[in-house]
């Protein structure tokens, strides 16, 4: 009953945020957090910190589905959806307020880049305890089996499951909810990917028939989703580090769960290359500091026909407005496709 307990949390979850967004915005407007919408002509401001109402559907979802599914089962005996969280929905919940406590904290002071590395390391330990990788298939090499390891002098043979479990999970999760933070700019951009990556691990664990953390995976899917149609162009909230991190933390969690390592990769890659070229932008920003197209900016700006005028191609979002005339819209549109092949092809990679 995968299917029926995806799409029932999908829809309460997205039927929730939908309705209290309205209400997020006007108090986000009223509390003074709000800031400029950069890409228009007349810089309007803009709710921030709109990621609260994700998570707070979230929550919201996973607390009433359970009870909801308790009466369903009650009342159709053929009908067989969990009537409980699982271990897995439980750690993957702490490890998401963990990630969005710490957006609010990097919203309201820097943190500072060893800071940004080191504390999501840690809040993805929660789910060391619910996880227990046994084997995964490489493309290429075939299956690797964790209980197997490598022979270090002194230390003696560590197995791939410590590794994998004590080093490769963490470092993943932490990974993707940067990248995912760092993947965003432009009006609907980050909650568009973002929902779309959400509902390919959702389809993807259907076809693997894997639901570890349906409910949890669902949930997300369903309130990012209607989170888009209000950030969307022109958006009427962002949702500022704490949507973006916690939201990445969930697909980071759900990939690893899930056991799909190699498949989320590839859902990943355009997020992986955004990342490559802000590094190689970085570098040569030290080396070449006099060149102005090196220079590191965080926005460009409009042209008066309304396209985007970006300083250069070193970051995924620039790359088609920096060598052709397209506007806001136009850009983000490209990135959904671009998002959308990768997911399409990780539902048919095995790992």
């Amino acid at each position: 009953m995968i299917e029926a307990t995806a799409g029932i949390t999908l829809i309460i979850s997205f039927s929730m945020c939908y309705s209290l967004l309205p209400i997020f915005i006007r108090k986000l407007e009223e509390s003074g957090y709000v800031v400029k919408d950069m890409y228009k002509r007349f810089k309007v401001d803009v709710p921030t910190k709109g990621g609260i109402a994700i998570l707070f559907s979230l929550y919201l979802t996973v607390v009433i589905v359970p009870v909801f599914f308790r009466i369903l089962n009650k009342i159709n005996s053929d009908v067989d959806v969990p009537s409980a969280l699982s271990q897995t929905d439980q750690a993957m919940l702490l490890v998401i307020v963990m990630f969005a406590f710490y957006g609010i904290a990097d919203d309201l002071i820097d943190l500072g880049r060893p800071a940004k590395v080191l504390l999501p390391i840690l809040f993805c330990y929660p789910l060391l305890v619910v996880v227990t990788p046994q084997a995964i298939n490489l493309p290429i090499y075939g299956k690797l089996n964790f209980q197997d390891g490598i022979s270090i002098p002194i230390f003696g043979t560590i197995t791939y499951f410590r590794i994998t479990r004590y080093i490769v999970m963490p470092l993943y999760i932490m990974v993707v909810a940067n990248l995912m933070n760092m993947h965003s700019g432009f009006n609907g951009l980050h909650s568009g990917v973002t929902t779309i990556i959400l509902a390919a691990l959702l389809i993807k664990c259907m076809i693997e028939d894997t639901g570890a953390s349906i409910i949890t995976l669902g949930a997300a899917t369903g309130a990012m989703g209607a989170f888009w149609i209000f950030n969307r162009y022109p958006a009427r909230i962002l949702e500022g580090n704490i949507g973006a991190l916690a939201v990445g933390a969930t697909i980071g969690a759900a990939i690893i769960v899930n056991g799909f390592i190699v498949s989320g990769f590839v859902m990943l890659i355009p997020h992986t290359v955004n990342f490559l070229m802000y590094v190689y932008w970085r570098i040569m920003n030290k080396l070449r500091p006099e060149d102005e197209k090196f220079r590191i900016r965080k926005f460009g700006s409009l042209l008066a026909d309304g396209s985007l005028d970006v300083p250069n191609p070193y970051t995924l979002k620039w790359v088609l407005p920096y060598y052709f005339k397209v506007n806001e819209r136009q850009a983000t549109y490209a990135m959904y496709a671009l998002t959308l092949l990768f997911c399409t092809a990780g539902l048919f990679v095995q790992g």
